[in-house]
């Protein structure tokens, strides 16, 4: 039963913006620094050595199979026990997350420095390239842990609603960078390895940035050192959320090695320029997309620890609109003048200038469908659906690589291009009639809220709300509503300063009620903030306070003997 969810509407709206602005911002200058890396080396070194990065990239996917595991696995685990007032397991997961993450990274940097030359081989390295590839690659597999630390922490601290930070770090690690490569290259005549050097330096200032956040005394992340035999919490429960962007990652190695085997086969170097062109292109579709759909993961998954469907379900609209919204003027730009990235790249190879205006056009196309597959990956892997993402990838990776293949002989030049545009439409049908993504948007779908309103209240509204709620409660409940979380919240009203707040009560799948009141306060203005930084359980019947997406939250739960309409 929804009555007024105008309020609810704009908590998320304010969120979203909230947690999107400076996440676009981190996401600017994290893919403006490998933009700059590629546009140097484009103009010092020259096409062959510009080929070199489409040949070394899958290696950063395989690490970024890694950092989702950690960072995104945890962060929508500490968003969950967040919604769901678990402190102290926040930051139990927390811990454990960082630890993996950085011995993972590590292990694997050694292994690929040990193996350096079958990995070049199995990563298609021309003869002339070669060179170039070991350069870079040596250097970049000797600082990678730093790189795969700044990667997971952004995902973690924008889930403790701290996306500032995060963009903080984002934007030193990019600036940092950028003037490696242009000092670097330019100045000190160095050779490609300085903008590996320039990757790993600038995530290690990044990291050191998201240090601050640990100094926040309202911080869900904490190390925290639990006893082996009394810690309950798995490394699969922490990675399982991020299992749908790592087989992502993971996908993607064999989609690019795909795509750089018949172009290089079929154009050779240049074959891989032109890879290498359109890998920038979807870095820059990428500020968007992610932008817009990493903010689903905190908003959905710690409305998901709360169990509001009425909450998730205005999440998700949210995500779809803004993201077409924002990510079609690129996409327009590059159908009508493709030309104006070849620019920017200053490409003057005669092969190059003739194939990529058609790639372009036809990649373009495809980050709208990237976009669109990419929340609802998002959003499945926040409420504990990840298996519907993962058979997604699977589903994405298998169409892909086998039609890059099978269009190799008929279009070499735009195989790869063709074969990703199909199989993204095919998985946004598996997720339209598989899933339902889109069918449970309608405005009148049925949820687990008994009551929703919201306003700027004055005592005869809140009373109002009361007696509202009290039709879906107990007579107990009632009482410990109005005297413990409505009469504060009253009683610290000014009258002279306008609150928006909403008051709902949940029905949860257990049988559990929830009654919850949001408002819009740096802080908690009632004093009735839980003093108790190791709750590790649910409580039923207590006020339960914290910060809930840039809003303050006091929630009550309570235990079974639901009261029907």
């Amino acid at each position: 039963m929804i009555n007024d969810d105008k309020s609810e509407r704009a908590f998320i709206r304010n969120g979203y913006v909230r947690y999107i602005t400076p996440s676009v911002f981190a996401m600017v200058f994290g893919q403006l620094a490998p933009l700059v890396d590629s546009v140097c080396v484009s103009a010092k070194l020259g096409d062959t050595a510009l080929s070199a990065f489409s040949t070394v990239s899958p290696v950063y996917y395989f690490f970024n199979i890694i950092a989702v595991l950690g960072g995104m696995g945890g962060g929508i685990g500490i968003a969950k026990a967040s919604g769901a007032g678990e402190k102290k397991r926040a930051a139990r997961m927390f811990t454990k997350a960082i630890i993996w993450t950085a011995v993972a990274a590590i292990i694997l940097s050694i292994l690929c420095i040990i193996f350096i030359n079958p990995l070049l081989f199995v990563l298609c390295a021309t003869e002339d390239n070669l060179g170039y590839a070991r350069e870079y690659l040596i250097v970049l597999l000797s600082g990678m842990v730093f790189y795969v630390l700044e990667f997971a922490g952004a995902y973690v601290l924008v889930d403790d609603n701290d996306p500032n930070l995060a963009m903080a770090g984002g934007i030193v690690m990019g600036v940092v960078n950028m003037v490696i490569d242009y000092v670097g290259l330019f100045v000190l005549e160095q050779g490609i390895w300085v903008t590996a050097f320039g990757s790993i330096f600038g995530a290690f200032c990044g990291i050191c940035v998201f240090l601050l956040h640990l100094r926040n005394k309202d911080s869900l992340c904490r190390f925290v050192y639990e006893r082996c035999h009394n810690d309950d919490l798995s490394l699969k429960e922490i990675i399982m959320p991020g299992t749908p962007e790592a087989l992502m990652y993971l996908i993607i190695v064999f989609q690019v090695l795909s795509g750089n085997f018949v172009l290089s086969q079929n154009i050779g170097t240049s074959g891989l320029g032109n890879a290498a062109i359109i890998e920038n292109l979807e870095l820059i579709a990428t500020i968007v997309i992610a932008g817009v759909s990493e903010a689903v993961m905190p908003l959905a998954a710690s409305y998901y620890g709360e169990r509001n469907e009425h909450g998730l379900r205005l999440v998700k609209r949210f995500a779809l609109i803004s993201g077409v919204t924002l990510l079609f003027p690129l996409i327009l730009s590059l159908l009508i003048y493709p030309q104006w990235l070849m620019i920017v790249f200053t490409i003057d190879n005669p092969v190059m200038m003739e194939v990529l205006p058609t790639s372009i056009r036809i990649m373009s196309v495809t980050q709208l469908f990237v976009l669109v597959n990419t929340i609802f990956v998002n959003y499945l892997s926040s409420v504990g659906e990840e298996k519907k993402a993962n058979v997604s990838f699977v589903i994405q990776g298998v169409i892909q690589i086998v039609l890059t293949l099978a269009l190799a002989s008929v279009m070499p030049d735009d195989a790869p291009w063709y074969a990703a545009l199909v199989s993204n439409i095919v998985v946004l049908a598996y997720f339209v009639f598989r899933c339902k993504m889109l069918g449970n948007l309608k405005a009148d779908i049925d949820t687990n809220q008994f009551f929703i309103t919201g306003g700027y209240p004055e005592y005869s509204m809140i009373k109002e709300w009361s007696d509202k709620a009290g039709e879906f409660l107990t007579t107990a409940e009632h009482d410990a509503v109005s005297s413990k979380l409505l009469n504060p919240f009253i009683n610290a009203l000014n009258p002279d300063k306008k609150l928006m707040c909403s008051l709902t009560v949940i029905k949860r799948e257990d049988g559990d009620k929830s009654v919850i009141l949001r408002y819009k306060a740096k802080h908690d203005i009632t004093g009735a903030a839980d003093e108790d930084e190791d709750e590790n359980e649910i409580k039923y019947g207590e006020v339960i306070c914290s910060e809930f997406n840039f809003v303050r939250r006091m929630m009550i739960n309570f235990k079974g003997d639901t009261k029907e309409e």
